[in-house]
């Protein structure tokens, strides 16, 4: 934010506290003495780098589907962040590349784990976001997905009701005259 800090001086010299808290650069600090105004005069302005903190959180920023079919693809991959306790993403160092894992868990209690599997459930983060891709769950039930990577905070998804197959129906058809033979098509989808 924008607020003054009026410091007291001893010898020339003032100490101030000053703690950010969101990453990023430049942080301009700005110094006025009440007749020499520091902004654009880079004599008296210092520019500060903020970086992250250590890793703390797991965030979901792209959740999966309200639905799905087992043993099929989610239709929206889930995104997990890596976060520090401030809510800026962890884009360096070791945190940035750690691996998250997903679990399903029961959808009611959120914590009871399933006994079905998830396929492609732990990628490796890449600049503190771990993006899945093809992940999929082999049982008809309603589920929950929780990130989880070492002691950081976990993350816990919406739920995901996952069906056992989809039927699509045929179109309908005009009047069939009597005595007349059709052939129907029904396509299954999910089943094994």
């Amino acid at each position: 934010t924008n607020a003054a800090i009026i410091a007291a001086f001893s010898g020339g010299m003032a100490t101030i506290p000053v703690t950010l808290y969101k990453a990023e650069t430049p942080v301009r600090l700005d110094v006025s003495d009440g007749t020499i105004d520091s902004p654009g005069n880079a004599a008296y302005d210092a520019d500060l780098i903020v970086g992250q903190a250590s890793a703390s959180k797991l965030i979901y920023t792209q959740q999966p589907p309200a639905s799905g079919l087992v043993n099929t693809a989610f239709s929206t991959q889930p995104v997990v962040q890596i976060q520090d306790q401030y809510s800026n993403l962890c884009t360096t160092g070791t945190d940035a590349a750690l691996t998250v894992a997903l679990a399903a868990v029961n959808a009611a209690d959120g914590t009871t784990v399933l006994t079905g599997a998830l396929t492609n459930g732990s990628p490796a983060a890449a600049g503190g976001i771990a993006a899945f891709s093809g992940l999929s769950y082999n049982q008809a039930e309603a589920l929950k997905l929780k990130a989880s990577s070492g002691a950081l905070t976990t993350a816990l998804s919406n739920q995901v009701t996952v069906a056992a197959f989809d039927v699509t129906a045929p179109a309908a058809s005009a009047v069939w005259a009597a005595g007349s033979t059709r052939t129907i098509q029904w396509t299954i989808y999910g089943a094994t």
